[in-house]
Order: C-alpha cells, then sequence, then structure tokens
C-alpha cells in the first residue's frame, strides 16, 4: 500500500510539474534541444573555471599564508607532490599530442584542474539549480522568439493574400 502511495504521488507530483511547462509553452520536444544546451553550457563552465584557475593560480595566491605551516610543510606537502608527479604524467602526453597546448606547463595545468574541480564541487549547490534555470530560461526564449516568428510569418502570408483578393476585386 505505501508502495502504491508513493506512486500516487509520484504521478500527481509528475502531472503538475508538466502542466506547468505545458502552461510555459515548453513540450517533450523541446527536451533534446533543452539537453544540448544544458550541456554545452556545463562544459563551457567547467572549461571557463579551467582557465580561471590555471591563470589566478589559487593555491599559490589564496593558499600562500598556510605554506609555512609545520603540520601542512611536513605532512600534506610531500603527499601532494607526490600525487601531483602521478597525475601530470597524463597531461604531458596531452600537451606533448595537442599543439595548442605546447605553451603550457602541464604540472601546472593539473594543478589547475584539481583547483577547478575543487571550486565547482563547493558550489555545486548553487550552479546545479542555477544550470536548470538558464537552461528553463534559454528555452522560454527560443520558444518565444520562434513564436513571433511564427506570428510574423501568418501576418506576412495573410497580407500578401489580402492584396491579391483586394488586386482582383479591383479588375472587376
Amino acid at each position: 500500500y505505501v508502495r502504491l502511495l508513493v506512486l500516487l504521488l509520484l504521478k500527481i507530483r509528475m502531472g503538475r510539474i508538466k502542466e506547468y511547462f505545458l502552461d510555459q509553452g515548453l513540450t517533450a520536444r523541446d527536451i533534446p534541444l533543452a539537453f544540448a544546451f544544458h550541456e554545452i553550457f556545463s562544459i563551457a563552465f567547467a572549461a571557463s573555471t579551467w582557465v580561471a584557475a590555471y591563470g589566478i593560480q589559487p593555491s599559490k595566491t589564496l593558499c600562500a599564508p598556510f605554506a609555512n605551516v609545520h603540520v601542512i610543510k611536513n605532512n600534506v606537502q610531500p603527499v601532494f607532490l607526490k600525487m601531483l608527479e602521478t597525475s601530470s604524467k597524463p597531461a604531458r602526453r596531452a600537451v606533448e599530442r595537442i599543439p595548442m597546448l605546447a605553451k603550457t606547463d602541464p604540472t601546472r595545468l593539473t594543478v589547475a584542474l584539481a583547483e577547478s574541480l575543487t571550486l565547482r564541487a563547493f558550489i555545486k549547490p548553487i550552479t546545479f539549480g542555477g544550470k536548470l534555470w538558464v537552461t528553463y530560461e534559454f528555452m522560454k526564449f527560443v520558444k518565444r522568439k520562434s513564436d513571433e516568428g511564427t506570428t510574423e510569418k501568418t501576418t506576412k502570408k495573410l497580407k500578401k493574400k489580402n492584396k491579391v483578393a483586394s488586386v482582383s476585386l479591383s479588375l472587376r
């Protein structure tokens, strides 16, 4: 009985969500575009945080005051350097293969990736909902623009039809 109740509640909730999206003019046909936009937006965000971390170097700039702390210097730094050496090997190979990365430092590239992943993990509660909201607003914008384009085309067709009708009436 509990399972049936849960399924019923989910069906009711999903019905409300579906109704809301339909009221906004969004249908199941919009899902592929929304998915593509969401993924492209996510990739762009990930790349931009990686580039920003590469340029800003948070581990050197923000963490500089902690570099001389005895516990960190003796316990954390050796482990960090060992892990960095291991994880930098794939970056070195990528730098060798990709001409655009020829002038980049593979170690710095690896550290920047770790820093950007850490930042994105911390702000995920914000970005998760934020990306969904941006995708939703984008889809509403696309629908609005496509509806405007359809309305303009229909209006032009009607005007053209009326012109032809008025010309044919004047010839009689």
